[in-house]
């Protein structure tokens, strides 16, 4: 996407321009502030120290060693060769990039991370700067004239769809950090007071200690930066466990709400379809992370005891849901209820989230059948990767009751710890579900 450009030189109103806003930079002005003339996902990244602009300079004196890149009349790459440019007197070459707001953000994240060695929370923080960007209409054109490069050329004025704010999940992936680590940042630039992200921003304060810090008023805030970097952690720590304790016991109170609603599984009615997502419990904190703290959990042995096997015909197939941690588990679980591993589908998460051995991106759907069950038929078939971004926690695509009941469209169907409202042919069970009268296991509601 890049197209011939050509040169500034003195005189020019963009050379002009970007000497006038280095001049207030080095008066202690922020790039922000001062270079207009950037493109705004330019500016996000730091100017070169000053201890290394004269070695830099000095490789720019006898020849320019790459164009700079523009942008709708913005300087979207190479502030700093521009800078030493300017101080040498020198003029600047340039090229122009043609795509529009969001593949022109994309390039100059993607040319900066290229160039510098960047930290996990440096990362972070500016995909919590690409929050801000408005990538709709290119609000930083200029209205008079044609743009630099000549006016023939799609510089993304009138893209083919209207372009929205880059999300989350998106911001993340640019920038190859956790959605978690973005929701901090952001976190932190919406309630943190300005010292407070100038302590992130210079590696002073960790991103996740900030984050607790930003839930204080700004004043106390600012005092606790002044902090030694002990300190700092320990008015952290005691937010922190202030914050766990109220959501503990917030999270008793609704298990024991919940629990209240339970009832046992009756297996009157026998199902050839069985589909359950298992409310596996892991070894988690009361964070605000915790698995815990969005629904009741259960062991490996709670769930064993489940009378799936009596839930089940002498032929039935089960579509169960596991993670990495729970695969072997859910295999014995398999076996226990009398069900042979067959085979199973992938759902891609497209963000990868955390782990020890590589940062998991992925849940298995495993399906187990018992007796003769017969497989589906072959021209309904879908692929084993199915790819859609998470949603509410553990709360699984649609795609696949759908799948389900496109694979086994005349056999009854029920679904194991379901949440809400079930489609129609469906049963369900579950303290969260809400099936009508007559798609319910409990003998009452028949009647």
């Amino acid at each position: 996407m890049l197209a011939p450009g050509g040169i500034l030189s003195a005189g020019h109103p963009l050379y002009d321009e970007l000497a006038q806003g280095f001049a207030r930079l080095a008066n202690g002005e922020t790039p922000d502030a001062c270079l207009t003339a950037a493109h705004p996902a330019a500016n996000i990244f730091p100017m070169l120290a000053e201890h290394r602009r004269e070695s830099f300079r000095a490789s720019l004196d006898e020849k320019q060693n790459r164009p700079i890149v523009l942008h709708r009349d913005k300087v979207l790459d190479g502030r700093n060769r521009a800078r030493e440019l300017i101080t040498l007197g020198k003029p600047i070459d340039f090229v122009v990039f043609t795509g529009n707001l969001r593949e022109a953000t994309k390039f100059v994240i993607a040319e900066n991370l290229e160039r510098r060695d960047l930290t996990d929370a440096e990362r972070a923080w500016i995909a919590g700067e690409l929050g801000k960007f408005n990538l709709g209409a290119n609000q930083h054109s200029r209205k008079e004239g044609p743009p630099i490069g000549g006016g023939s050329l799609d510089l993304g004025d009138t893209p083919a769809a209207p372009e929205t704010p880059m999300t989350t999940a998106e911001r993340a992936e640019l920038m190859n950090v956790s959605v978690r680590q973005v929701e901090r940042a952001d976190a932190v630039k919406a309630k943190g007071a300005e010292e407070l992200q100038a302590a992130v921003k210079s590696g002073q304060v960790a991103l996740s200690t900030a984050e607790d810090l930003a839930k204080l008023p700004a004043e106390q805030q600012r005092e606790i930066v002044k902090l030694s970097d002990k300190e700092i952690l320990e008015a952290a720590k005691k937010i922190r466990k202030e914050q766990n304790d109220k959501r503990r016991a917030e999270r008793m109170g609704r298990l024991a709400q919940q629990a209240a609603g339970n009832s046992e599984l009756p297996t009157a009615r026998k199902f050839p379809v069985i589909y359950m997502d298992p409310p596996s419990k892991f070894s988690a904190g009361d964070s605000d992370r915790s698995t815990e703290n969005h629904y009741p959990t259960m062991t490996e042995e709670d769930i064993a005891k489940l009378p799936v096997s009596d839930l089940a015909t002498d032929d039935a197939v089960l579509f169960i849901w596991t993670t990495v941690p729970w695969l072997r588990k859910t295999m014995n679980l398999i076996e226990t209820w009398g069900f042979a591993y067959v085979s199973e589908f992938v759902w891609d998460k497209r963000i990868a989230g955390t782990g020890f051995w590589n940062r998991n991106r992925h849940e298995s759907l495993l399906i187990a059948t018992r007796g003769k069950m017969p497989a589906p038929d072959p021209e309904a078939l879908e692929p084993s990767l199915y790819p859609e971004e998470r949603g509410a926690h553990s709360r699984k695509p649609e795609y696949f009751r759908d799948l389900i009941a496109r694979y086994y469209p005349d056999l009854p169907k029920v679904e194991m710890f379901a949440r809400g409202k079930l489609p129609e042919n469906w049963f369900g069970w579950g303290n969260e579900a809400q099936p009508d009268a007559q798609q319910s296991l409990l003998p009452e509601a028949a009647e």
